[in-house]
């Protein structure tokens, strides 16, 4: 049998994309290397919480009780699940993609499953693997003592299982300042190898920074409205909780911070002079959203949403940072790297090497019937998120259909599906 399309992955991409296809009745298969939402499954440690509300990871066709809770991991696989069983949705799990090939207008799909290779046909495919699979780690890891428990902050579970001791978090993003305060309250003492990462406030003037980024429209800018590119480079800024997780509160609980990591030996580690610079950025990016939100509300009269004092940030102490740290003499036994992930391409080499690079524009890639959805800045600066994600979606299986099969097919397979 040859499908129509072929969708690689049964996350959040794949299984909308696949919701979307439905619609239209289109023959199609999602192909999954483990179980439903298997990043989501195996990759959060075990208090991990969203940092949108539910009301923006809602999957279409499911409804959300209480959209201003923030879901877990596990609740969200569990959406995803319920989302492909209500929906029959013919998802192939344990189904791991190793090869694609090109002939002639026919994508040629070698999975491995149960040991076997399975060949798999399509007119086209949509690789919705996403960008968080290969755990990216500097290469001096391989420098430090055996003796230091290494692990990624996606095979992070909780701070009990971890070895006795201090613990290094290398990375300053989302997870990276999560992971050391749930660590800093579990008792242990954290070191915080810095990164340049902005920094928001969970709320302001009396609603969720979500709330505002929404109605500001600032989710729906596309990346050819943009006067500087370079922003598209940008990482996702860190979302303070109540109380705050900035640099400065993690350091007046005892988190004890420092630069950039830029090498190792068998027992310390050299970081830049760069933590206050780390600081200063965080510092101006949240101002500056603040800033934008003021403005908004002057200009459209918007007074009745409360003034708020601005928390005074007694800036870190970096007049002598740490330039090096030995990690055995600070009881250091484990080092936790949030330096986050690079795209799994490795399936896709035979048309990487054929066509040497791919250009994608809102999920169209340049080679025929080839297509690419839950990447960032796919079409807006909101690709990044569920919400995103699912409006990418439903575009790309509109266009798809649009493009590559007839309205008399569409007709008949609506026809058949009202039959059964």
């Amino acid at each position: 049998m040859i499908y129509e399309i072929i969708i690689i992955g049964a996350g959040p991409s794949g299984l909308c994309m696949s919701y979307f296809f439905n619609r239209y009745s289109v023959s199609h298969l999602v192909l999954e290397k483990g179980d439903i939402g298997e990043t989501w499954r195996t990759q959060r440690w075990d208090h991990f919480k969203m940092v949108t509300p539910d009301k923006m990871n809602c999957l279409p066709g499911m409804s959300v009780s209480d959209g201003d809770k923030f879901g877990t991991a596990k609740e969200f696989v569990s959406s995803l699940k319920q989302l492909a069983e209500d929906n029959e949705l013919p998802v192939k799990e344990h189904s791991v993609v190793k090869d694609v090939k090109k002939q002639e207008n026919i994508y040629v799909i070698y999975a491995l499953e149960n040991k076997n290779t399975v060949v798999y046909e399509a007119k086209n495919m949509v690789v919705a693997s996403g960008f968080q699979h290969n755990m990216f780690i500097p290469p001096f890891f391989e420098k430090i003592h055996p003796r230091i428990s290494q692990i990624h902050s996606s095979q992070y579970k909780n701070a009990g299982s971890l070895p006795k001791g201090a613990v290094l978090v290398v990375g300053a993003g989302q997870s990276g300042i999560q992971i050391a305060e749930e660590l800093l309250l579990a008792g242990r003492t954290v070191f915080l190898s810095t990164s340049k990462v902005g920094r928001v406030p969970r709320m302001y003037r009396g609603r969720d920074i979500t709330d505002w980024m929404i109605e500001m429209g600032f989710y729906e800018t596309r990346s050819e409205e943009l006067s500087d590119t370079s922003v598209m480079k940008v990482r996702q800024p860190q979302i303070e909780w109540e109380g705050g997780i900035s640099f400065q509160t993690l350091h007046s609980e005892g988190v004890k911070l420092m630069g950039t990591l830029v090498n190792a030996g068998p027992t310390k580690v050299f970081a830049k002079d760069n933590a206050a610079e780390h600081i200063k950025y965080a510092d101006e990016y949240s101002a500056n959203i603040k800033r934008i939100i003021d403005e908004y509300i002057g200009k459209y009269d918007l007074q009745y949403y409360p003034v708020e004092e601005e928390k005074k940030s007694v800036p870190a102490t970096v007049e002598s940072p740490c330039l090096s740290l030995n990690l055995f003499k600070n009881d250091i036994n484990t080092i936790i790297w949030a330096t986050g992930f690079v795209q799994e391409t490795a399936y896709i080499k035979n048309i990487l090497k054929k066509h040497k690079s791919i250009r994608i524009k809102d999920g169209f890639a340049d080679i025929e019937g080839l297509y690419f959805i839950g990447l960032p800045w796919l079409t807006k600066r909101k690709s990044g998120i569920i919400a995103g994600i699912i409006e990418d979606a439903e575009y790309l299986a509109e266009s798809i259909v649009n493009k590559t099969v007839s309205k008399d097919e569409i007709k008949i397979n609506h026809a058949e599906r009202a039959a059964e």
